[in-house]
This record gives structure tokens, C-alpha cells and sequence, in this order.
């Protein structure tokens, strides 16, 4: 099955970092309220990454419900629980936070595929 997108709920904030070529990575909020990429396994994960800036301060659209693309940091299953890496990629579960569910496979690192955000803690 080809991957999708639908039902996406963003929200937007400004960027904390340069998140040029991050566009679909997993994203937390700073202490400041920026928008910056998850960097370990138990950051408070709020969405993904919808756009990209290389300008710090940039608004940049997260999306924290839906069906959204994600970029895999390993081969993932469909259907497997997710976490983020240290990168910002999605990766199985193994001992992070649960970001969501795989709704496609993806076959490494680097690959774009489907991540069901609706199956996430996000409140």
C-alpha cells in the first residue's frame, strides 16, 4: 500500500532551530515555546513536522492529530507502535513515549511512510 496523508489537525509555532530538510520529523516544544526536534526517546513528542525553515523564529506547521507522513529512522512494520529517535526519526517502540501507529511499512532509514497520530498520548 502507498503512503497517505488525511484528517491532518495542525497547529503552528515558531522555529527554535534550523528544521531545513526536517519536514515530517517528530517535533517537541522548548521551555520557550519554540518548535524543535525531539533529540531522545522520552521528549514530550507533539507532532510532526509539516514544514520547513532554516530560520529560527519562522512559523512552521506541526500536525498532532491525523494521518500524517513520517520519516522512518529503521524498517518498520505497519502496524507497529512508534517512538521517536534521537534525530527526530520514527523508529519501533522499544522503551520511549508512544508517538503513534505505522500505517504503512517503511524498509530503513530515511524512507517516508504513514503514522497514525491519532494513536498517540498527545492530549
Amino acid at each position: 500500500m502507498a503512503d497517505f496523508e488525511t484528517g491532518l489537525s495542525p497547529f503552528s509555532r515558531e522555529a527554535g532551530e534550523d528544521l531545513e530538510g526536517k519536514q515530517y520529523y517528530g517535533v517537541k516544544i522548548a521551555s520557550d515555546g519554540q518548535a524543535v526536534l525531539v533529540d531522545a526517546i522520552t521528549d514530550a513528542f507533539v507532532g510532526i513536522l509539516q514544514t520547513e525553515t532554516d530560520t529560527i523564529g519562522d512559523a512552521v506547521s506541526i500536525a498532532s492529530r491525523g494521518v500524517s507522513f513520517g520519516i522512518a529512522g529503521a524498517a518498520v512494520a505497519a502496524g507497529a507502535a512508534l517512538e521517536c529517535n534521537a534525530s527526530g526519526k520514527f523508529i519501533t517502540l522499544t522503551t520511549g513515549v508512544k508517538v503513534g501507529t505505522a500505517m504503512t511499512a517503511a524498509s530503513g532509514d530515511g524512507v517516508r511512510f504513514s503514522i497514525n497520530l491519532d494513536a498517540n498520548g498527545v492530549a
